[in-house]
C-alpha cells in the first residue's frame, strides 16, 4: 500500500474524522506492508526541498523553510527529523486535547498553561505555537 497522507484524523468542518495513516496503520497491524510518502516521512521533505530549489533557481536551506502544522505525530515530528523549524496550529485537531474550549491558546506571546502542559507530554515539540492560521 501506498499511502500519501499518514494523518490519522483530519479535520472536516468542526469533526475529526479518520484519514488515510489510519488505513495504513489497521493494514500495517494485519501484516500488510505500507509504503509512507507524506508527513512525517523523509521523501516529502525531499520533495519540498526540491522543488523551492528548482522555482528559486537555487538551493535552499533547511533552517529558512518554516514546517506548519497542527499534528504533532505528523507535521512537528516529520519537521523535527527533517531538521526544519515548526509552527503548531494549535486549534487544529489537537485543540480539544489543549483544553482550548477552556480558553486562548497563547496568553501575551507565549503558550498558555494548558497548551504548555499538553506540549511538555509529546515526543516532538514545535519551534513556536499559533493560536490559528487564516487568510483574512
Amino acid at each position: 500500500m501506498l499511502c500519501a497522507n499518514p494523518d490519522l484524523l483530519v479535520e472536516r468542518g468542526r469533526q475529526l474524522i479518520p484519514c488515510a495513516g489510519a488505513i495504513a496503520l489497521a493494514y500495517e497491524e494485519l501484516g500488510g506492508a505500507v509504503f509512507y510518502a507524506g508527513k512525517p516521512h523523509r521523501p516529502i521533505y525531499e520533495a519540498a526541498l526540491e522543488a523551492a530549489a528548482t522555482a528559486l533557481g537555487r538551493e535552499v536551506e533547511p533552517a529558512r523553510v518554516l514546517a506548519v502544522g497542527d499534528a504533532i505525530r505528523t507535521d512537528i515530528a516529520g519537521a523535527r527529523r527533517f531538521g526544519l523549524p515548526s509552527l503548531l496550529v494549535a486549534r487544529g485537531i489537537h485543540a480539544e486535547e489543549m483544553k482550548l474550549e477552556e480558553g486562548p491558546a497563547l496568553a501575551a506571546t507565549a503558550p498558555s498553561s494548558h497548551v504548555q502542559d499538553w506540549l511538555e507530554r509529546q515526543d516532538a515539540r514545535p519551534d513556536a505555537v499559533i493560536d490559528r492560521f487564516v487568510w483574512s
